[in-house]
């Protein structure tokens, strides 16, 4: 019997999902359990299971596609044997007694009654045409998208997807067929033609973003963005849209942290950093100024009472920032096991929705680029970000004389509605006082 396996809520904000690679393929047989698909979300990469055992019918979207939670995705036959008789009540019992809806939501017009037909209809000619005899184009979104960018009219259009869908490589190919030029009767019954100042861009402006189309003759590869490099963007929009942000700066002293370095590491078996020292200073700082540990919430701040710091990683598939939990009830080497172990699983791509939610606070560190100071932008919703710089050796005056210390500037990124100028500057002042006195992190 053929069952839908569905689009699954992998998160408690998730709505929709992209399908972004089959594992498996039509025919195949599956285990319960067995991954046969992987799906991107807003947040992470993560493989989906077949919900019980059997043979893989068919793909109901194509790789690339976005779908809603709950949307079928793909058809797999439990072996139960149902299917004919299924058939044979649905060639005499009306579908649906809903009128039909559609592509825009609208009802569609109402067709002849005829009897249903077994769904196995892909060996058919009239598969070859997007569903001609209900008049609804069946095109994956990115399809649609490319068609309008392009000028592509997806009517008569033949797809070389499932079940002829239509799918990005169809576009681009009747993209590519020069147009033929009007006959003379065509020309003369045509319009008159628009103003030159009225002809479209060969690259349209995405609505709603400042952006400049490159030149006509300038020569550019497009690069589609993953749906997690989508997110983010729209993420760091809303952040300057919606968070008043301010910026303090301060300078630490690095010195006694870099002596220091090589006992702790010796210690912990060498897998000591300065991150994790700059992990645990904020914590303890975090305690004795909350506003910059909490949630702006309209008409209340919610401060969290335990301190949950995200670290911004690099991946291949974007900026992530996984969570180290609890920081400031834990030790250096429990800070140092838990944010190796959360930083591998996000650069595998490995990573779970707990792993990459919950933070309280972000730290961003950019030292090891040779960067001397950067701004960073708040993460809603979360109150603060830490950018931290390199550590540079640097002239300075120490009672009346030049010495060299190694100099590292940090910049604190606040939203306005939590916290003030004040209380962010008594933050650096400890977070100062206890990375220029590292043994007080011991404690």
């Amino acid at each position: 019997m053929a069952k839908k396996l569905e689009m699954p809520k992998m998160g408690y904000d998730m709505v929709e999902g992209t399908l972004a690679k089959w594992l498996k393929k039509p025919g195949d047989e599956v285990s319960r359990g067995e991954p046969i698909a992987e799906v991107e979300t807003d947040k992470v990469t993560i493989e989906i299971e077949a919900f019980e055992a059997g043979t893989i019918l068919k793909f109901l979207v194509n790789e690339g596609d976005t779908v809603p939670v709950g949307a079928p995705i793909a058809e797999i036959d439990d072996g139960s044997g149902d299917d004919e008789a299924e058939a044979a009540n649905a060639s005499v019992t009306p579908a649906s007694d809903a009128p039909a809806v559609g592509e825009g939501g609208e009802a569609a017009p109402s067709a002849p009654a005829v009897a249903a037909q077994p769904e196995k209809v892909e060996a058919t000619p009239a598969t070859s045409a997007p569903a001609e005899s209900t008049g609804r184009l069946f095109a994956t979104p990115a399809a649609r998208g490319l068609a309008e960018q392009r000028g592509v009219n997806l009517v008569g259009l033949k797809g070389s997807g499932p079940d002829g869908r239509i799918v990005k490589a169809d576009v681009l190919a009747a993209a590519a067929v020069p147009k033929a030029a009007p006959s003379a009767a065509a020309a003369a019954a045509a319009p008159a033609a628009a103003p030159a100042a009225q002809v479209a861009s060969p690259v349209p402006a995405p609505v709603g973003l400042i952006f400049a189309p490159p030149a006509p003759n300038s020569v550019y590869t497009e690069e589609p963005l993953s749906r997690l490099r989508q997110t983010a963007a729209k993420r760091m929009v809303e952040s300057q849209q919606q968070v008043p942000p301010f910026f303090v700066t301060s300078t630490i002293e690095m010195d006694a942290i870099q002596a220091l370095l090589p006992k702790l590491r010796e210690a912990h078996g060498g897998k000591l950093s300065v991150t994790e020292l700059l992990l645990k200073a904020c914590a303890i700082a975090l305690k004795k100024f909350p506003a910059l540990n909490s949630t702006f919430a309209g008409d209340k701040l919610l401060v969290h009472k335990d301190v949950h710091i995200s670290v911004a990683v690099a991946t291949d598939a974007g900026l992530l920032a996984p969570v180290v939990r609890n920081c400031d009830s834990l030790s250096l080497g429990a800070i140092s096991n838990q944010m190796r172990d959360v930083i591998g699983r996000t650069r595998d791509g490995k990573a779970g929705l707990d792993d990459l939610q919950g933070g309280t606070f972000t730290v961003s560190n950019l030292g090891m680029f040779d960067v001397t100071n950067f701004i960073a932008i708040i993460t809603p919703p979360q109150s603060a970000i830490l950018a931290v710089g390199s550590t540079i050796a640097t002239p300075v005056v120490r009672d009346g004389e030049i010495v060299i210390r190694q100099l590292m500037n940090v910049t604190v990124s606040a939203d306005h509605r939590a916290t003030d100028g004040a209380s962010v500057a008594q933050f650096l002042v400890e977070l100062k006082n206890l990375l220029q006195n590292p043994f007080k992190l011991l404690l």
